[in-house]
């Protein structure tokens, strides 16, 4: 699922750069949903106490009473006894009436409490035995089928029922691992279409009776959540990739001129991510167009992702959410997270495909600089979310499960190799492919293709909070014909453990630039490297490959400014640069920042900030100009902070 899209403007300069992330805690909130596995535990919970049977497929016939929110239903289920039970439960909201239930076509007594219906076996049913459970039922459900209205001021009728909404409108076992067929038969006014999981094997039209019956069915399985239906007159486009995949868009009329702009790379995108994760798992791909969060949020509903009208706005600007969507068709929908404990094997895979999607199309720069950018939100907002693992998090839909997630991923991959790492995708998919997985499950794959233990890795970043918060001194010293460069590191996180992670280090000597890497594996650590030349300037994780905030806490021998108290996450990239310096900082406390550049005469040559900041990130870019090439110094000041910050310009 995809976050609502909330932009909140920190400073003019990253507005557009910032990927378009958020939270969509409003929207939750206002359906009373839970932010936690322990809250959801209260609902659907995790350890399922519905345990002994299976699933097997879903049956649903809604008539949609529109223009009202109410339905007329009947779902018949058929299951697997993988226990002798002599009570079968099934989730179901005490909101809506049962009308009958039958076992096997014989009728039932209706037992239903604690939003669930409890069905006697009586010793009839054994294990290995297989039987259908038909519900009869009518009302108007509260939530899993929404009715909202659009820009146009028109309903739009659609369901949206992660994480454990599903029960709210048709019966079920509500569960992410316990996945089955679907099938979908819709009753609707004329004039609608009906979008839906798989493909339609019925369209037929009563004009007489003034309805149109649509049937949809889903062969994959798939989990109670992914179910979704969108209702409204929609105009279908439809295309296809070159690899034969249908692609429907269902889009309002007014913004089929938008189709271009905002959704016509779709079948592009699944070409790039069937060569990264293995071809497209399902029969077709769909996107239709609703409300959905207030319209600034999206849903990856399998085969056919609901997708926020405020997204379609003709600029092509939420490519990131369309993207994402598609991708959770590999990671979420063929291959679902067992509990909602492991939702960053959805959702960080997710984010993570958005980067990727990038790197295949732009560049590999451009990459980097989403992953960093993905890196920043994360520090910027954790402090208001608050620090837990990614495993079993404290709150499911923040910048944890989704960009810390991501930024681990890219990680492994830094720490595997790109062969290792997307062979290893490859065959998670393959080995989990219809199926769920937990984290121990992804972790298992990496270390069977890898050929290497990953336990040190998994529990710091997967099953641990927080992050590295490295200081670190540097300087040099002559020896005969050479220079010793020696760097001290010091880990000084709190909250969160002591970390091991390969580091990159970027050190401009006078001849020429190396990059150094090291193992950071205690709380202190120094290197001493030898060179002919003389070092100039460090820049630490140069290409943002590790989720850290660097200090510099030293002064160079060559500085002329001997006093460096310490900078406020001032960092630069490229170091050195040649037309343009990108330069981030972050800014503890809200405040008058003062930000100069200086010459190694000690002359101001340029002012880059001079203005109240609140806390956060800010990126900004200096293009030197006419300036000469060479050695320049950023000094940031304001609230107690005067750091310096070596920079080499190189025309």
């Amino acid at each position: 699922m995809r976050r609502a899209v909330i932009i909140i403007l920190f400073f003019v300069a990253i507005l557009e750069a910032m990927p378009r992330k958020a939270n969509f805690i409003a929207e939750f909130e206002n359906r009373g949903l839970p932010r936690t596995p322990a809250e959801m535990e209260l609902i659907a919970p995790l350890e399922d106490i519905w345990t002994g049977f299976d699933i097997l497929s879903y049956d649903i016939h809604i008539k949609f009473n529109i223009p009202d929110r109410s339905i007329r239903a009947s779902t018949t289920l058929t299951v697997a006894l993988l226990d002798s039970l002599d009570t079968l439960f099934i989730d179901f909201s005490h909101l809506l009436e049962i009308d009958s239930l039958f076992v096997d076509n014989n009728p039932m007594e209706i037992i239903s409490t604690n939003d669930s219906i409890r069905i006697p076996l009586g010793g009839i049913y054994g294990q290995g035995d297989t039987i259908t459970v038909r519900v009869d039922y009518h009302g108007s459900p509260w939530f899993g089928y929404l009715v909202r209205q659009n820009p146009y001021e028109q309903n739009v009728y659609f369901s949206f029922s992660e994480p454990n909404d599903a029960y709210g409108w048709f019966p079920c076992h509500n569960v992410p691992y316990d996945k089955a067929i679907f099938c979908l038969t819709a009753d609707v006014p004329l004039g609608y279409l009906v979008a839906g999981n798989g493909v339609i094997t019925l369209d037929s039209v009563d004009v007489s009776g003034g309805r149109r019956i649509v049937r949809w069915e889903e062969n994959y399985p798939m989990a109670p959540y992914l179910f979704s239906v969108a209702i409204y007159p929609y105009v279908l486009l439809i295309d296809t990739t070159e690899g034969g995949i249908p692609v429907h868009f269902y889009m309002y009329p007014e913004d089929t001129s938008k189709f271009v702009s905002d959704w016509a790379e779709t079948p592009r995108m699944i070409e790039v991510f069937s060569l990264l994760f293995g071809p497209y798992p399902f029969e077709k791909y769909g996107m239709a167009e609703a409300p959905i969060m207030g319209g600034w949020g999206a849903m990856e509903h399998q085969t056919c992702t609901t997708y926020g009208d405020r997204l379609v706005d003709g600029s092509g600007r939420f490519k990131d959410v369309v993207a994402h969507e598609l991708s959770h068709m590999w990671w979420g929908d063929m291959v679902t997270c067992g509990t909602w404990k492991d939702l960053w094997l959805n959702e960080g895979f997710a984010t993570y495909s958005e980067a990727l999607y990038i790197e295949q199309t732009q560049s590999f720069s451009a990459f980097r600089d989403y992953v960093a950018q993905l890196k920043m939100a994360y520090f910027s907002q954790e402090p208001r979310e608050g620090r837990f693992p990614i495993y079993d998090p404290e709150y499911l839909w923040g910048v944890t499960v989704y960009n810390k997630a991501a930024c681990v991923l890219d990680m492994l991959r830094y720490e595997l190799g790109d062969s290792i790492f997307f062979e290893a995708l490859r065959e998670y998919g393959n080995e989990f492919k219809y199926s769920y997985a937990v984290t121990e499950d992804f972790r298992n794959v990496c270390e069977r293709v890898s050929g290497r233990s990953l336990e040190w890795f998994f529990q710091q970043w997967i099953y641990s909070p927080g992050y590295p918060e490295l200081d670190y001194w540097w300087s040099v010293a002559s020896m005969d014909s050479a220079w010793i460069f020696h760097i001290d590191f010091h880990q000084t996180q709190t909250d969160a453990p002591i970390f091991r992670f390969p580091l990159e280090i970027q050190l401009t000597c006078a001849d020429s630039v190396r990059l150094l890497r090291v193992m950071i594996s205690n709380a202190w650590e120094s290197f001493d490297f030898i060179f002919r030349a003389r070092p100039l300037l460090v820049d630490i994780d140069p290409n943002s490959y590790v989720i850290l905030k660097v200090n510099y806490r030293g002064t160079p021998v060559f500085s002329q400014h001997e006093n460096h108290p310490g900078l406020f996450d001032l960092q630069t990239y490229p170091n050195p640069f040649n037309a343009e310096l990108k330069i981030r900082v972050f800014v503890p406390a809200a405040g008058r920042y003062y930000l100069y550049v200086y010459d190694v005469q000690g002359r101001i040559v340029d002012e880059l900030l001079n203005t109240e900041l609140y806390p956060g990130n800010y990126t900004l870019n200096w293009k030197p100009g006419s300036l000469a090439s060479g050695v320049y110094f950023l000094r940031l000041a304001g609230l107690g902070v005067d750091n310096s910050h070596p920079v080499l310009y190189i025309k």
